[in-house]
Parts: structure tokens; C-alpha cells; sequence
């Protein structure tokens, strides 16, 4: 008898949390910030990825006009200025030393079409620069092994399991002398199909935590940066 009890109450567990992960994985895949926004309209870099798995779109209002955004943009990766998310996702989750400025650094403002960035430690992941417009859109595009970060042979007839996603960061004009900075994931995962079911509950979940850090690191930044300047103007 106690043996049934305890297998319903498992069946009943078990259907509350596959319930919760997939209301969970709904909340994240409609993307962060885009309330009042069209997040499925056309931006740069959907042309990289042609057959996505996933598309995610995210948001935010940046009190500073798009030409004191894009600063921070343009200087972002590791070895760079960083991602702008906190400390511990550095260290603990990403596996490097540096920490993302506070600063803009003029060494760092010219990215080129074609040059490499790098998104872990040396030998891993980064990602080929795909479009720069200056103060309007950076597209970045990467491949690597969901585990390891390793980019993967594509010469090889079999490259084995690998992530190929794109990263667009998109900067638009809007009232107030302010931005709306847009971050699209344009994503597919090229793995066994039981992990590739698991991507699409994990994978919106991410990048949901990992674009809200980075948009607010950013906006942080930027309207710091640009009141102090305003203050600086009128002193």
C-alpha cells in the first residue's frame, strides 16, 4: 500500500516539475525587456544562421544616445572589457581570470569583419566578428562543442557534436536622446537528438540570465558614463 502512495506522490512530483520546466522554458524563450516590442522583426545577422533551432530576442532602454552605447559594445570579450555580467559568472562558470571594465578603453574601439574574439580561455571558444555598423550593429557567430568550447573541424566529414549560433547586438535610435539595445540569438545544436531535447528546455534559460547581466551591465555603464560627461559639460 505504501509503495503506491509513494509511486503516485513520484508521478505527481515529477509531472509538477516537467510542468514547471516547461512554464519556465516559456517565460525565457519569449525573450527579456521586449514588452511592447515586435521581437520577431528583421535584424542584423539573421541572415548567419539560415535554419535556426532557436531564436531569442531580448531588451533594454539605455538613458544615452546610441553613439555612447556602442563604446561598450564594441570593446566587449574576454581578454577585452569582457561581458559586463558579474564576478562569479567570470570566474566560476566561464572559466576566466578578467574582469569585465568599468571603463572604455580606446585600444579597444575598431573591430574588423572576420577578426576572432575570444569567449573562454585560449584554445576554446570565441567568435568570428560577421558585421560591424558603428552605432547601429555588431554580429558575432561561433561554433563549438556544447561541453568542451572547442571549435569544431568543419572540414571533416564528421566534426562531431557542435553549438552554431549567432549574436547580434543591435542599437536603435529612441525618444528621450535614449537607446533600445536588442540582443538576438540566432542558435542551432548539431547533437544526438536526446541532448538536443534538452537544449531546448536548457538553452532559452541561459541565455535569458545571461543577456539580462548583460544588458544591465551595460546600460549600468553607459548612463554612468554619460552623466558624468553631462556633468562635466555643464561644470
Amino acid at each position: 500500500m505504501m509503495k503506491k502512495i509513494f509511486r503516485a506522490v513520484g508521478y505527481v512530483l515529477g509531472l509538477l516539475l516537467i510542468g514547471g520546466l516547461i512554464r519556465l522554458r516559456w517565460i525565457t524563450g519569449r525573450g527579456w525587456g521586449v514588452e511592447g516590442i515586435d521581437r520577431h522583426k528583421d535584424l542584423p545577422g539573421d541572415d548567419v544562421i539560415l535554419r535556426p533551432h532557436e531564436v531569442l530576442t531580448h531588451a533594454i532602454r539605455i538613458d544615452a544616445p546610441p553613439d555612447e552605447v556602442w563604446p561598450w559594445i564594441v570593446q566587449m570579450g574576454v581578454e577585452r572589457a569582457g561581458w559586463y555580467t558579474p564576478r562569479w559568472i567570470d570566474k566560476y562558470l566561464w572559466r576566466v581570470g578578467t574582469i569585465s571594465i568599468d571603463r572604455i578603453d580606446p585600444e579597444l574601439q575598431s573591430l574588423e569583419v572576420g577578426q576572432r574574439i575570444q569567449d573562454g580561455p585560449k584554445g576554446t571558444a570565441d567568435f568570428e566578428v560577421r558585421d560591424v555598423q558603428e552605432n547601429r550593429a555588431l554580429v558575432l557567430h561561433s561554433r563549438r562543442h556544447p561541453r568542451t568550447g572547442v571549435p569544431p573541424d568543419m572540414s571533416s566529414p564528421d566534426p562531431g557534436p557542435y553549438l552554431d549560433f549567432s549574436w547580434s547586438f543591435v542599437l536603435e535610435e529612441a525618444p528621450g536622446n535614449s537607446t533600445l539595445l536588442l540582443i538576438r540569438t540566432r542558435g542551432a545544436a548539431h547533437v544526438p537528438w536526446l541532448i538536443q531535447r534538452l537544449a531546448w528546455v536548457v538553452w532559452p534559460m541561459l541565455d535569458f540570465a545571461m543577456a539580462r547581466w548583460m544588458l544591465l551591465g551595460i546600460k549600468d555603464r553607459a548612463e554612468n558614463e554619460s552623466a558624468a560627461a553631462n556633468m562635466h559639460g555643464r561644470s
